[in-house]
């Protein structure tokens, strides 16, 4: 079953509707879609959608506590009205309802098939051995022989069948079956629960909120066919429902003489119509959703019962069932005290009665949320949905097949949960963690671009932003899918998605620190400036412009300075050039992009510096043949003095340029290194590799321009204020340079 179907298909879910309503059910519909178009693939691959198809209808019938139809129309009172309104005004009482509602819902059932249980055998053999017994509805149980086997056997089946289609709420569909079994007496039983009102008076928006065993073939022939013109007038529903609750009970604790097998599901049958957990229990106790099923059915018809007997229809008749005319019938009146009567309750037995089964992942999630959602604390569902991601899974297919659906699933709820309902600022945030992960998943899988991206609207969170983008860069190389990723980060992180870039590069394009020294640095500036690699750079560095946020200045600066650690200073002068576009509010922000702009200044002036001061006059003359007019060329020609005294004064007007530079960017000035307030350690980097080495331009242009003073100057500032920047052998060296410089000038 490919995960990338299900992955466009949720992603196209999410785009078509925001309705958080729309959205579950469609991902409910989709998985069960999948179950059935996909019914031979791999066992483990089916529980799991399984498993989440269940925990999707679960979170439905959640949401449905939250979204109950306040008003629907109605021309009177009624039975059902009544039980909406207290529906509306008892939210645990709807809540129990969505959780019965929710259990039948996932129950699987089959196409079942009509079944032969007239007991046609078993009468025949009966009157073939002249035996003369009353053959009333029971006689199979009164009589003295045993039943025929294959009448047994269908009988049986019959009854399972019927009460896996009860178990499922499809309680229409166990009539029809029985009708068509004729056993049309046992089909009548099952409308029992239904209530008495008059169909013409009101107007029921639909049979959602209403118990599966209000759901009759009755309720759907009345709710379905059109009224006549003098209106509907058909009788529907049971005026007594606690004297039918009070036979079910008693039918549900009787003991047959006879003990088939079919017994049990047969007192589960009447259990299941007048809220007798224990007659349920023992064909329910093995499965955990049936177990719970059986609890919550129970408690929730005791509730009815109480609310039943508080409605005013006037045709609604409550028998009193509990005088001595009826106290054969052994029905309590409250649920009994032995019995779990609470949703805690409930999920302790579940967890202490299914403890191996409770521990599995989807299951745990479940009953774990259920009332936490109920009491609206949403807070405590995110806990419980990252606690089921985080789990161990297995280094296998399965366990990566596990993972991936666990992820996926978890996404969407966060999703789900982040959008519809209250949530603290902290669970945001593992809300935001769990969209994150599968954002990453899907880039790991190299989903499509556009769907990836569409996931970035769920993210505020600027770090989880900034992982997903190095992801996202990384893994889409090409142009015009960064030029994609940078357009949706235009939209989410609007004044961050230039800091955003600045990270990937320092990230993603490898920046090598280099040793530099006085006598390596111009060949290094030279070397890093021509890789090859520099063409993703030059691409990356291209999304920055033209203008940069303040918000993203701070990444802008320490991508610079990488840039200027790894001798890349034309990127780095690129850059700077930008930063000039950005409204700045911080002083020292203001100052280091000054600094840059001047630090790289000097770089440039010193390599034309050196550049006119290697070259030797027939070079300087072949220069100018390139670049005069042929008279000019002639006076050159015949004046090599002029040439020399260009060239000369070239080399002074760009010594004079670097000098200006230099004293800046050292500090010259204020005593102090500039940068020293900038607590960064690319700043410490950068101090201990170039100041020496601007210090000893500086001297060498002190030297050209035969500034004998300045050099003692400095050689006073160097052994006084500039120890704390250079160590024991960096002094040496500019002390050492300095002094020989003095004796050279002063010769």
């Amino acid at each position: 079953m490919p995960c990338e179907e299900l992955i466009t298909r949720f992603h196209k879910i999410l785009t078509d509707s925001s309705d958080i309503g729309l959205r579950l059910r469609g991902f409910s519909s989709l998985i069960d879609s999948m179950l059935y178009e996909h019914a031979d693939d791999s066992n483990f691959e089916r529980r799991l959608l399984i498993d989440e198809y269940n925990t999707w209808m679960l979170f439905i019938q959640l949401s449905l506590i939250n979204e109950f139809p306040r008003q629907y129309k109605s021309l009177g009172k009624s039975v059902l009205h009544e039980i909406s309104q207290e529906f509306m005004n008892d939210r645990l009482f709807l809540a129990k309802l969505c959780m019965l509602t929710w259990v039948e819902s996932i129950k699987r059932t089959e196409n079942y098939q009509e079944k032969d249980a007239e007991f046609l055998n078993t009468a025949a053999k009966i009157k073939a051995n002249g035996l003369n017994e009353r053959l009333d509805p029971d006689f199979v149980w009164n009589t003295s022989r045993k039943p025929d086997k294959g009448d047994v056997e269908s009988d049986l089946q019959l009854i399972r069948d019927t009460f896996s289609l009860i178990r499922a709420g499809d309680l229409k569909s166990a009539q029809t079956l029985l009708n068509d079994s004729n056993q049309a007496w046992r089909a009548l039983t099952l409308s029992g629960l239904l209530p008495y009102f008059d169909f013409k008076i009101h107007e029921y928006p639909g049979d959602s909120y209403i118990p599966s065993f209000f759901n009759t073939a009755d309720f759907e022939k009345a709710t379905v066919e059109p009224e006549s013109p003098q209106g509907y007038q058909g009788d529907f529903g049971n005026a007594n429902i606690e004297l039918y609750i009070a036979t079910n009970w008693k039918l549900s604790e009787e003991k047959k003489r006879i003990n088939f097998e079919s017994y049990s599901y047969e007192r589960a049958l009447y259990g299941s119509m007048c809220g007798n957990y224990e007659a349920m229990l023992p064909v329910c106790k093995n499965d955990i959703h049936d177990h719970f099923w059986a609890m919550i059915r129970s408690v929730f018809i005791f509730d009815l019962r109480e609310k039943l007997r508080n409605c005013n229809e006037p045709n609604y008749v409550v028998e009193e069932i509990f005088s001595e005319e009826y106290g054969e019938f052994g029905l309590p009146i409250n649920i009994p005290n032995k019995w779990p009567s609470s949703f805690d309750g409930i999920l302790r037995m579940l967890q202490q009665q299914h403890a191996e089964v409770f521990k599995k992942s989807y299951n745990k999630l479940q009953f774990t949320s259920i009332v936490p959602a109920i009491l609206s604390n949403w807070d405590q569902v995110l806990d419980n949905l990252s606690f089921f991601t985080s789990q161990y899974y297995e280094n296998s297919k399965e366990g990566v097949m596990e993972e991936i659906y666990a992820t996926r699933f978890s996404a969407h709820l966060a999703i789900i949960i982040k959008s519809a309902y209250d949530v603290s600022e902290n669970k945001i945030q593992l809300a935001e963690e769990l969209i994150s992960k599968y954002i990453k998943a899907l880039i790991g899988y190299k989903s499509p671009l556009h769907v990836v991206l569409f996931y970035l609207r769920y993210i505020s969170d600027e770090t989880l932003m900034m992982e997903i983008s190095n992801e996202l860069f990384r893994n889409y190389t090409e142009t015009h899918e960064r030029e994609m990723c940078v357009e949706s980060l235009k939209v989410y992180a609007s004044k961050m998605y230039q800091g955003f870039i600045c990270e990937i590069i320092m990230n993603i394009v490898e920046l090598k620190y280099l040793q530099l020294d006085y006598n390596n640095v111009i060949n290094m500036l030279r070397v890093s400036e021509s890789y090859e690699a520099d063409k993703d750079l030059q691409d990356l560095i291209s999304l920055i412009k033209p203008q940069i946020f303040r918000e993203s200045f701070s990444s802008l600066l320490s991508l610079i300075r990488k840039l200027i650690l790894s001798c890349k200073i034309n990127k780095a002068h690129e850059l700077v050039v930008v930063s000039f576009n950005a409204l700045l509010d911080d002083n020292l922000q203001k100052y280091e992009r000054e600094y840059w702009s001047k630090f790289i200044d000097s770089i440039n002036n010193y390599i034309n510096y050196k550049t006119y001061k290697s070259q030797d006059f027939v070079a300087m003359v072949e220069e100018e043949s390139f670049n005069t007019s042929s008279s000019a060329l002639l006076k050159v020609s015949s004046n090599p003095i002029h040439a020399i005294e260009k060239r000369n004064n070239q080399i002074k007007n760009n010594a004079e340029k670097t000098l200006s530079s230099l004293e800046f960017v050292t500090g010259i000035k204020d005593r102090r290194f500039p940068l020293i307030d900038i607590d960064e350690e690319d700043i410490r980097i950068f101090t201990k590799n170039w100041e020496i080495i601007l210090l000893l331009w500086m001297v060498e242009i002190y030297e050209e321009l035969r500034m004998v003073e300045k050099c003692k100057e400095l050689l006073a500032i160097v052994e006084s204020i500039f120890e704390r920047y250079l160590d024991g052998n960096q002094k040496a060296q500019i002390v050492g340079q300095l002094r020989r410089a003095i004796n050279r000038l002063s010769a």
